[in-house]
């Protein structure tokens, strides 16, 4: 199909070109060439619940008044939930990867490395705070629909949103305010502040407060105070400084303190959403599997929306009033989505594959709620440079848009990350889901469960060997049943039960157990741990490109953070924008066989007692190989366990000035303990502060005593680093190179032991 969308847009005209009724004309397309998808969409559902013709939740088959039950009316129809159980597997593990995995910041350029640290942190406290339920429960539901239907998309923006809230306001804090001003306004002015002055300020501040409130022509600059003192009411706008005006009237009156109503930021922070293929979003049939989706023309999704929070944002986002009001006339769903697969009411309905949105919530959607469609797409400018343009209307309101506008995202993308069940699929809609591949298995199993059922019914019930014109007219149990042997007529015999059914269902299961890398007889340890891993790489190849989408947008819109903490943890710090804007690569990684606390165990024993020995020259950081043990034993431990690089050293240089101020206050310093202490960074600390303090190193040169306790603490940090630290030399003293340099601490001590005790001087007698 032809393009309908404009190729070339300018930004500051972005309608030019643009006809919604074009749009839907795309959207009515793209529905139409998704047929084949969605009738797979729903076979799979119907596959993942066992839901079949003629099933009636009882076990048993039964006529109906069309057909006849087979192979006989109350014969087994058993359930068997092998996909569902495949798909609650592999849901299983991804949620113990978004628990249990690392997240890794890693600048793409030097001058970065600084801000890495703080961005983890950054983005650690969101993740673990506002946005603590999103990680695990959009992030496995896009893994489990990309299971389901063959593919999902996951919605990652950022979500600013505001509340009403009572505060009081008293008299006294707007004068206080406005002497604030007058002191600002007399010190620009190069007067100096001095007690008189400020006194004067501060009377006649009051007198011209009490006049401009009492004062009706006056009232707006007290308002204007009143905005400045609540930056809430500002944000309300105009409703914000009636609100204000308010205020003044009360004071007017005589009120002392007067209560009104403000707004406040409910939301600050990154959303991540999961979506279903078109139930959620849609898109035109040819868009490729991809980075960033950058060969979708378009992206659109739909969201139900209740007047009111139509109405909030609206004026939240700066929707066009007219659309608006036209918008709250059309209830229910727009008729392009009614009359494209009438037979399928749930298509775009954001409920779940089967259900019908006005059914399921009984007439709700179709009597108050209201469908608007937000559309993504990319146009060009004349010079050739394309952009992302975010627009939002309503399919039954052709004329008139809410709002469109370039994207200002930083990332310059779609704001949607792509999952998807196949690795070698080009095409989003081409992906098979998993049901695709087990439907085939699951009804071979649910015909051999159903046939050792019918065959203990009949052994239990034998067929009837009364008279022959007495004989049923279908096989059942009980029924009487002819065969025709050498001998004339006779009862059915029964073949004896064997173990050929159970044979062939093990023989199926092992089949679908060696398609999916399911640990069993069939599948080797090895091989499933190779299926396994590369399954949890592909999934979290998807997560690390929305964690990337995230941290852009982190860097973007985030508020200066003061104080903050990181959940399940004691670590506070502070961030700014600034303080983590950059170029970095985010990697979100899981080994599936760190589920096995076992081979865990082995694996740090390998680390602890074949690779630290080998690390002659202190290169191995136990930093992560201490965060990747805790996170085996539990998650939130390693959080609340672990202080940040930042943390740890600040603590070991507080303890190391300790030391310093007990040395030189005539004690022997304090005795470090035996291990679990940042020796280095402390010896490190006092050699720092040493060479910032000429008064202290002259007492070291002068008095002996300084000296020696000094250096032999510095002697016995260094020792318990070579045995306990980061880079224990335990077992190595005959590896280290004799031709090797001491390093800078080992230099400063043997100049300081070099330094010749003072000559005892002589007395007269």
């Amino acid at each position: 199909m032809a393009e309908r969308l404009p190729e070339t847009t300018l930004p500051q005209q972005p309608m030019n070109g643009f006809a919604v009724s074009d749009v839907i004309a795309e959207m009515q397309a793209a529905l139409t060439d998704a047929g084949a998808f969605i009738r797979r969409m729903a076979q799979a559902e119907k596959t993942r619940l066992c839901d079949r013709p003629g099933k009636d939740g009882t076990g048993r088959k039964h006529d109906t008044a069309k057909e006849e039950a087979t192979p006989w009316d109350g014969a087994a129809d058993h359930d068997v939930y092998l996909t569902q159980w495949l798909i609650k597997l592999r849901t299983a593990m991804r949620l113990a990867a978004l628990k249990r995995g690392t997240f890794s910041v890693r600048p793409m350029e030097g001058t970065d490395a600084a801000r890495a640290q703080s961005l983890r942190l950054v983005m650690m406290y969101y993740l673990s705070g506002p946005m603590a339920s999103m990680m695990p429960v959009h992030g496995t539901r896009a893994g489990s629909w990309a299971d389901r239907y063959g593919h999902s998309l996951m919605y990652v923006c950022w979500k600013r949103e505001r509340a009403v809230e009572a505060r009081t306001v008293t008299r006294q804090q707007l004068i206080q305010l406005a002497m604030e001003q007058g002191l600002q306004e007399a010190g620009a002015a190069g007067l100096e502040i001095t007690p008189d002055v400020e006194e004067i300020i501060a009377t006649s501040t009051q007198q011209d407060f009490e006049e401009r409130v009492m004062n009706k022509a006056e009232e707006g600059s007290v308002a204007e105070l009143m905005l400045i003192f609540d930056t809430g009411l500002r944000d309300r706008g105009a409703e914000g400084k009636k609100e204000a005006l308010r205020v003044v009237r009360e004071f007017r009156k005589g009120a002392e303190s007067v209560r009104y109503i403000t707004s406040v930021i409910k939301a600050d922070h990154p959303v991540w959403e999961a979506l279903q293929p078109f139930v959620d979003v849609f898109y035109p049939a040819e868009t490729e599997f991809e980075d960033n989706l950058d060969s979708a023309r378009w992206i659109a999704r739909t969201k139900w929306l209740s007047v009111q929070q139509l109405r909030e944002q609206a004026q939240e986002l700066g929707w066009d009033p007219k659309w608006v009001a036209e918008v709250e006339k059309k209830r229910g769903r727009a008729a392009m989505f009614t009359e494209t697969n009438k037979a399928r009411g749930w298509i775009m309905g954001g409920a779940g594959v089967g259900w019908n949105v006005s059914s399921r919530l009984s007439g709700e959607s179709e009597r108050n709620l209201v469908q608007i469609i937000e559309l993504w797409d990319r146009s060009s400018t004349p010079d050739g440079l394309r952009g992302t343009y975010h627009t939002v209307l309503h399919a039954d309101v052709p004329k008139l848009v809410g709002k469109r506008e370039l994207l200002e995202y930083w990332s310059g993308s779609y704001p949607f990350v792509a999952f998807t069940h196949e690795m070698d699929e080009r095409l989003l809609l081409a992906n098979r889901s998993l049901p695709d591949y087990t439907r085939a298995p699951q009804q071979a199993i649910e015909a051999q469960w159903n046939s050792r059922t019918d065959g203990a019914s009949l052994s239990t019930v034998p067929p009837w060997t009364g008279p022959p014109e007495l004989r049923g007219t279908r096989i059942h149990p009980g029924a009487y049943i002819e065969q025709w042997r050498s001998g004339g007529v006779q009862a059915f015999q029964l073949p004896s039960p064997d173990g050929r059914s159970v044979e062939i269902e093990r023989t199926i299961r092992g089949f679908v157990n060696q398609l999916y890398g399911v640990p069993s007889n069939e599948v080797p340890d090895s091989i499933s741990m190779m299926m396994g891993q590369s399954d949890m790489d592909w999934y979290l190849m998807g997560i690390s490109q929305a964690l990337r989408l995230t941290a852009i947008l982190v860097q973007q819109y985030m508020p200066v953070l003061t104080g903050a903490r990181i959940t399940g943890t004691q670590n506070v710090f502070n961030a700014s924008p600034d303080d983590v804007r950059g170029s970095y690569d985010f990697v979100m990684k899981f080994d599936v066989r760190a589920l096995d606390v076992e081979w865990t165990k082995e694996l740090l024993t390998f680390v602890k007692d074949l690779l630290l020995p080998l690390d002659r020259n202190g290169q191995i950081k136990t930093g992560p190989l201490l965060e990747f043990g805790f996170s085996v034993l539990d998650p939130s431990l390693a959080a609340a366990a672990i202080m940040p690089d930042t943390a740890a050293s600040a603590d070991a240089s507080k303890e190391a000035r300790q030391i310093m101020d007990s040395i030189f206050s005539g004690g022997d310093g304090e005795e470090p303990a035996p291990s679990g202490e940042d020796y280095a960074g402390k010896a490190k600390t006092m050699m720092d502060e040493l060479m910032k303090s000429p008064a202290r190193m002259q007492m070291l040169q002068t008095i002996p005593q300084y000296r020696e306790v000094f250096v032999a603490r510095m002697r016995q940090l260094m020792d318990l680093d070579n045995q306990y630290g980061e880079n224990a030399q335990i077992g190595r003293s005959q590896g280290a190179s004799p031709l090797a340099p001491p390093n800078e601490i080992e230099q400063f001590l043997a100049q300081l032991e070099a330094i010749p005790n003072p000559e005892p001087e002589m007395t007269e007698v």
